[in-house]
């Protein structure tokens, strides 16, 4: 699946069909993309990252509100238009965006390439991609920073392209942001917004706060992984040993009901910081902290560890793999 035809870089998505005999999606505006993009010359980087791309077959259309099922994964399709007339964002379970260019940290893509649209770009993001449950984990195409992702919430609170109004306000900013063009020299599909004034200090707030969930982040992912995460079957060892352990559920309240570990106590993600009263007080107690595939614990256990849980470990593979071991979930009326 290609999420937009591209102007930066040479698609391999032709390679990987020619290679594993796998057909190519993309947006049924494909079509219309490559013939707007077959007389740019304004850049010849471009223009030949263009020709190329427009190379490349493509077997499967897809169009808003499409779900592809790879085995037991519904991928829905979201047109996003802005960028390119073709792009398109992918919506996988367990609320995992990816979003090409449509949509990135901080920033959004270009919309002044051949089927860029500062117009359609703006309701790409406020009328699809906001509209999206605030804990949706965002995986854009690229980041300049070295960053894998972010989430909904995040980026609707701090994101400088989704601080406008209306439309004529969004393309003027767009404009301003990208007011270099795409003349000869290097491209990048997205630009860093100017910066912002910083918003004052919260009071009493320390000088080290900002970089704290980087430092976590860091801890998490380098730390021995036998620190942070506990698998299915050692879990249901320690439940049957009726060991001290919290069970800590990190989903919905709807997913919640449909079945959980017995003993479980849910907390949804987001309402984590506002609800810590209900964790345990003891910080030393050992917290599984759970959800249906580990996205969302991992982001939970970083909470906790930042609070001071040192015995927090998130359910490795997460329900879906404990439901696969045959070990027993629940119902809630």
């Amino acid at each position: 699946m290609d999420t937009h035809t591209r102007a930066d870089h040479d698609t391999l998505s032709g390679e990987l069909s020619r290679q594993t005999g796998a057909k190519v999606a993309m947006h049924a505006n494909y079509t219309k993309q490559r013939r707007l993009g077959s007389d740019f010359a304004a850049n010849r980087e471009v223009a030949a990252h263009l020709a190329f791309n427009a190379s490349v077959a493509v077997d499967v259309e897809l169009d808003h509100g499409s779900v592809l099922n790879v085995g037991e994964i519904n991928i829905k399709v979201l047109h996003t238009p802005g960028h390119t007339m073709d792009s398109i964002c992918l919506l996988l379970p367990e609320r995992l965006l990816i979003t090409g260019d449509s949509l990135m940290i901080g920033q959004a893509g270009r919309p002044d390439l051949p089927g860029g649209d500062g117009g359609a770009l703006y309701d790409s993001l406020t009328g699809v991609l906001m509209k999206l449950d605030d804990n949706t984990i965002v995986c854009p195409g690229h980041d300049y920073n070295g960053n894998v992702s972010t989430t909904i919430g995040y980026e609707r609170a701090n994101n400088p392209f989704l601080k406008h109004n209306s439309r004529q306000e969004f393309m003027a900013y767009t404009k301003k942001v990208f007011s270099g063009g795409v003349g000869d020299g290097k491209l990048q599909c997205s630009a860093t917004p100017p910066p912002e004034p910083a918003a004052p200090a919260e009071k009493g707030l320390s000088p080290m706060a900002n970089q704290m969930c980087s430092a976590i982040e860091y801890y998490i992912k380098n730390v021995p992984t036998h620190w942070n995460l506990i698998e299915a079957k050692e879990l249901h060892q320690h439940l049957r040993e009726k060991k001290n352990l919290f069970l800590l559920d990190v989903r919905t309240p709807e997913e919640f009901a449909s079945g959980s570990i017995e003993g479980s106590v849910n907390i949804p993600v987001s309402g984590l910081p506002a609800r810590v009263k209900e964790l345990p007080r003891d910080l030393d107690r050992p917290i599984a902290v759970i959800c249906r595939s580990g996205a969302r614990s991992a982001y939970a256990l970083m909470f906790l560890r930042g609070y001071g849980y040192t015995r927090a470990r998130s359910l490795d593979l997460g329900l879906h793999h404990w439901a696969e071991l045959g070990y027993p979930l629940v119902k809630t009326a």
